[in-house]
């Protein structure tokens, strides 16, 4: 297992401020992150592991002259929480993968105003899984088909996110 503590003090940050079609780029005076990532794996055997990590963020704005009503607010496109889960295994030539993400509501107004979700312009929460099989031929060769967003999920990360898609791919190491 492996837990991260973190903090971050921020000055002069670069920021967005403001909403809709009126945004402008400022230097926000002060601002906090902190928070913990945590992570583990375990190997079943020499061919199947899996895996699992999240973080837990808590960021606020401290200080901004320019617009007073933003502070206390939660940075703009920080998830609170965020974690991923997954697997893999190998049989002969074969293997299979798959995992699972979750992302948190984010907001993109610097005062936490938008309440726009399953829209364009909103940030919803979202867990999609992903899978991928592969075929090595030799040292040198694979095959793979891939799915992301394997239940093909709607959500929005300001535009519509991806839906199921696929991808196929030749691999060659030299």
């Amino acid at each position: 297992m492996k837990l991260t503590l973190f903090a971050n003090r921020l000055n002069d940050l670069v920021y967005t401020q403001g909403s809709g079609s009126t945004r402008e780029r400022i230097n926000l005076e002060r601002a906090e992150s902190h928070g913990l990532t945590a992570g583990v794996s375990h190997k079943f055997s020499a061919a199947t592991r899996i895996f699992a990590n999240a973080t837990l963020t808590e960021s606020e704005v401290k200080k901004n002259s320019a617009a007073p009503l933003t502070v206390g607010k939660q940075l703009t496109y920080v998830p609170k929480t965020q974690a991923t889960i997954g697997g893999d295994t190998q049989i002969g030539a074969w293997t299979l993968a798959a995992s699972a993400r979750y992302a948190s509501k984010q907001y993109s107004t610097d005062d936490n105003s938008d309440k726009a979700s399953s829209a364009y312009s909103g940030y919803d929460a979202y867990f999609v899984a992903d899978a991928k099989l592969s075929y090595r031929f030799d040292k040198h060769t694979a095959v793979s088909l891939a799915i992301d967003n394997l239940f093909d999920r709607e959500y929005f990360s300001f535009y519509p996110a991806p839906r199921r898609t696929w991808f196929a791919e030749l691999k060659l190491d030299y």
